[in-house]
């Protein structure tokens, strides 16, 4: 149940211009282990996206707060980060640099403002991949703090517009580097 209301919020917050079918995965096919490593760590993340929905699920249906679950997917959040940071420095991870017309399509797939406040100086797929590490980052300390504030009603708000930014931006990177190789 958990996974098809996750999947219902991809899908819903999906951009018909990425076209990636992935989700913050890297495509190395000289590198299988690389790639293999770039999917067990974006999978994590979805897994806290999923444990996110789960505690919000909780609340709706009165079964709890929802805190736990979210101080849960705080930390698997912080953890897939680290993994997919460790990613950028390993020899083979793709890197080039992104033609104009890709960084068109990147800022309208995940939005002008949030282009602008992560992506506006990206040269080079590496940075890109960072910034998306850096905005999964941004979430995992909102869904954090969502997890310690003291009113209910405000849980949501508190994380919501980065978890979509943060899903537009993982499809969008996916995208990119599928496209470019």
């Amino acid at each position: 149940m958990l996974r098809k209301i996750a999947l219902a919020l991809l899908i819903l917050g999906h951009p018909a211009e990425a076209f990636a079918g992935e989700f913050g995965n890297l495509f190395v096919p000289s590198d299988p282990e690389l790639e293999e490593a770039s999917r067990e760590a974006s999978a994590e993340a979805l897994d806290a996206i999923i444990e996110v929905m789960s505690g919000l699920r909780a609340r709706e249906l009165r079964e709890g707060d929802g805190k736990e679950q979210i101080q849960v997917a705080s930390q698997q959040l912080f953890n897939a980060m680290q993994k997919m940071r460790a990613l950028t420095e390993e020899e083979n991870f793709p890197n080039f640099e992104i033609p104009e017309s890709e960084k068109d399509l990147l800022a309208q797939t995940i939005g002008i403002e949030t282009y602008r406040a992560f992506f506006g100086d990206t040269q080079d797929f590496r940075d890109a991949f960072l910034r998306l590490i850096e905005i999964g980052e941004i979430l995992a300390s909102s869904v954090k703090e969502a997890g310690e504030v003291q009113e209910d009603d405000r849980m949501l708000s508190v994380f919501s517009k980065h978890l979509a930014n943060f899903i537009l931006a993982g499809d969008a990177i996916a995208a990119l580097g599928k496209r470019t190789l």
